[in-house]
């Protein structure tokens, strides 16, 4: 289980740093809009495996 957490922190800190440094820590206002709209993407794809999703999840083929 630490394993798992380990990778999965190791991962958000990679990506939490990539966003600091190309918003230039917020600076630029049109990289933090293409982050956001990165986000809300990638949070949309994962909509199925949110907490409150009760439906059984289909494994893709």
């Amino acid at each position: 289980m630490n394993k798992i957490s380990n990778e999965i922190m190791a991962e958000f800190s990679e990506i939490r740093l990539k966003l600091i440094k190309e918003t230039e820590s917020g600076a630029n206002e049109q990289k933090v809009f293409e982050w956001n709209e990165k986000i809300a993407k990638e949070l949309k794809e994962l909509n199925e495996f949110r907490f409150e999703n009760k439906k059984k999840i289909k494994r893709k083929k």
